[in-house]
């Protein structure tokens, strides 16, 4: 139950239905010309290798506020949004609004890459929607020269295989294998972008971009075109606030539905000892005794079956 409750308020605050809107708050369009305008100026004091500097005109318009002009990103567009935004928030792309890196292996053979200080994480660490502190494997110094270190608050999404889209936020720094995707921290409030990342709607575009295959691969292209609804920043907390508020109440449940269940079953072994120790019931003493009933179970047994 608490589950499918989980997954209708993810639904609710991506559409910017859990929580009020407030007037005063910094349209989402303004934020997103922001990381544009930042973005811009840091890739041209960082020409990139053949292509020059990057001019205003490679980024397309900022797109209409709450309305369904589709997501413009640096990797596409995105001609038909999925639902309807308020009028305040703006559709654009995971890629647009966050750096995107895909994780890398150190070469396992040189055991001096491992066993380091440096938390490495890999699909089996993740646990779907919650934040990961411990990494079953860790790197050198010598390792993390193989592999970026990201810093906390980074969300690694599973990018391969069958539990491609699994989602987890580590709280310390650390790196990933080429098995995942790294969404690293921007001008984006990022615990309100992994309520995103973990939505039904934003897990079923990760399957389609991946494609129907044996082995699903979602590259960082792909990923970074997908399409991502964002609010005023803002409103980011806000939705954040509410979500963690309302998450503790079905934490709450369920630790009480478990430990009601053990209690349940604890009772009925109880019951079950005093039932068979004739402590359950009190005894009449105008009852039959049981020796008299098997007595006759007895001569019952002994009769010669009729011919």
């Amino acid at each position: 139950m608490t589950s499918a409750l989980r997954k209708k308020l993810l639904s609710l605050a991506i559409r910017g239905k859990l929580v009020p809107q407030d007037p005063a708050d910094e349209p989402a369009s303004v934020l997103l010309e922001r990381i544009r305008a930042e973005r811009e100026a840091k890739e041209n004091e960082s020409p990139r290798r053949g292509r020059g500097r990057r001019s205003s005109s490679d980024n397309p318009p900022c797109p209409k506020q709450g309305t369904p002009t589709g997501a413009v990103g640096v990797e596409g567009a995105v001609s038909e949004p999925p639902f309807s935004i308020p009028k305040s928030w703006v559709w654009t792309t995971l890629g647009e609004i966050c750096e995107i890196e895909t994780g890398t292996t150190p070469p396992t053979k040189d055991t001096k890459n491992y066993d380091g200080p440096v938390p490495f994480f890999k699909p089996s660490d993740l646990v779907h929607g919650r934040k990961v502190q411990v990494a079953t494997s860790s790197l050198t110094k010598r390792g993390v020269a193989f592999a970026r270190v990201f810093p906390e608050k980074t969300i690694l999404v599973t990018c391969i295989g069958a539990t491609i889209g699994k989602t987890g936020m580590v709280t310390v720094d650390g790196a990933c294998n080429q098995q995942i995707n790294a969404v690293i921290p921007g001008h984006v409030n990022q615990e309100y972008l992994m309520l995103v990342i973990c939505s039904d709607e934003f897990q079923a575009r990760i399957k389609t971009s991946a494609g129907q295959t044996t082995l699903p691969i979602l590259n960082k292209r792909s990923f970074s075109s997908i399409s991502v609804s964002l609010p005023p920043l803002a409103e980011q907390k806000r939705i954040v606030d509410r979500f963690a508020e309302i998450s503790a109440i079905c934490d709450s449940i369920d630790e009480d539905k478990t430990v009601l269940s053990d209690l349940a079953a604890k009772t009925r072994t109880r019951v079950l000892d005093l039932a068979i120790r004739g402590a359950l019931v009190s005894q009449n003493p105008t009852d039959e005794p049981a020796s008299t009933l098997l007595e006759r179970i007895r001569s019952t047994a002994d009769k010669p079956p009729c011919p």
